[in-house]
């Protein structure tokens, strides 16, 4: 081989090897946490830890431009989609009277007026072509937005179809249904959404005429007659079908329960365990739920499960409780509370998200206006050396709300 050949060999070698520790180190980032809080958001890389603020240009930018009410809106926007298009720079998320897009790299929001002045609940499909809204009253209904930056008709909507009105089901001084949170499977054909003021889990239908329809309602049982179970938060396991989904309940609040449905039948969907706190008497007992299922009642619940997600291997759901200020840690091999992960005092926590690695669950600490990182090792021997509080993050900002965690190339 001559010189300029072996050259040439050299540059290529050396051209590869470059391309190729680049894509390893782009692969193995964990991405960039975008934090919602009072005054705006931040932009945690999770490499390093270090936090990037709007602050004033923030401020302009929501000033003249019709978005006045989206950017003050900003501390309401705490469950914002969070489980698909890691990789998609868009956020969707809710604000007073409706749902807004958000570009991650401009920084430029799209808002979009539901006709809902008192809820409104976004989740986008997996390839993140369409959005789905459950909007409460007046509007009550579940619509179905373009959520393709690239269409024509973007952030528009395309049709709707009014929630399910069954008086006979409301709690007393309600008027109409209470859609709360809406989930999606990852084969991106079913939604689960608690209705608050139903007690009911209704499946919405992604492949119906129309893009929109309702697939089947579960009534939930209470677990102490009288005593409304409320259901508010949904998150659908990763599995390819979708397996589980837990709910989170207002029932006997301020404390709260935790409900585990199997939806691998999506047309008989069925309660399997209900947590409660240890204390209670029911715990280790049984109850009939809505479908004639006999429902396993099962302790290690803290107090106000707020949200759940779950760990990227599937393996553990994370549920955060805000009022006993911790992270109830459920093994879904065994649908049991293995243990739970102490975060500060005071924290009052609501929502968390994944890193893109899965080895950090972020967790928005409100009332200490922080982030809370919490370790996980999937190769420890016991779910309280699997899980451990790691760290803070100081935040600009107050009151930090929602939690999205993207890539760090996301397009």
């Amino acid at each position: 081989m001559n010189k300029k050949c072996l050259m040439i060999l050299i540059v290529f070698i050396a051209v590869v090897a470059v391309l190729g520790t680049s894509t390893m180190i782009e692969a193995a980032h964990p991405g960039n946490a975008y934090v919602f809080t009072n005054d705006g958001i931040n932009s945690i890389n999770l490499n390093n830890g270090k936090v990037r603020t709007e602050g004033d240009h923030w401020k302009q930018m929501c000033s003249g431009e019709g978005l006045d009410e989206v950017c003050e809106s900003i501390p309401k926007a705490g469950w914002p989609d969070n489980v698909y298009n890691e990789a998609r720079r868009v956020i969707w998320g809710n604000f007073r009277s409706g749902v807004f897009s958000l570009d991650t790299k401009t920084m430029k929001f799209n808002k979009i007026i539901t006709g809902s002045t008192s809820g409104n609940w976004a989740v986008q499909t997996p390839d993140g072509k369409e959005v789905y809204v459950a909007a409460r009253k007046p509007r009550q209904a579940y619509l179905l937005i373009d959520g393709d930056p690239d269409s024509a008709t973007y952030a528009t909507e395309l049709a709707s179809i009014p929630i399910p009105f069954i008086p006979s089901r409301l709690k007393p001084g309600q008027l109409g249904p209470g859609p709360c949170d809406a989930a999606m499977t990852v084969n991106g054909l079913h939604i689960w959404e608690p209705d608050i003021w139903h007690d009911t889990l209704t499946r919405i239908d992604t492949v119906a005429a129309g893009g929109l329809a309702i697939g089947h309602q579960y009534f939930i049982t209470e677990l102490a007659s009288g005593v409304r179970v409320e259901p508010f938060m949904s998150t659908v396991d990763l599995s390819t079908n979708g397996q589980y989904v837990l709910v989170e309940n207002l029932e006997g609040r301020p404390r709260g329960t935790e409900s585990v449905f199997d939806i691998s039948n999506p047309n008989a969907p069925i309660e399997v365990v209900r947590f409660v706190q240890s204390d209670r008497p029911e715990v280790g007992g049984t109850f009939i739920g809505g479908a004639g299922e006999t429902v396993s009642v099962r302790g290690g619940l803290g107090s106000g499960p707020r949200s759940d997600e779950f760990t990227r291997d599937n393996l553990y759901s994370l549920i955060i409780q805000r009022n006993s200020d911790d992270v109830a840690v459920v093994n879904m091999s065994t649908l049991t509370i293995d243990c739970s992960v102490a975060l500060p005092a005071g924290s009052k926590a609501s929502t968390g998200d994944w890193s893109v690695d899965g080895k950090q669950f972020l967790v928005s600490l409100d009332r200490l206006h922080k982030v809370g990182v919490i370790k996980y090792d999937a190769s420890a021997s016991t779910c309280s050396t699997k899980f451990t509080f790691d760290s803070t993050i100081d935040l600009w900002g107050t009151r930090p709300a929602g939690i999205v965690v993207k890539t760090h190339n996301a397009q």
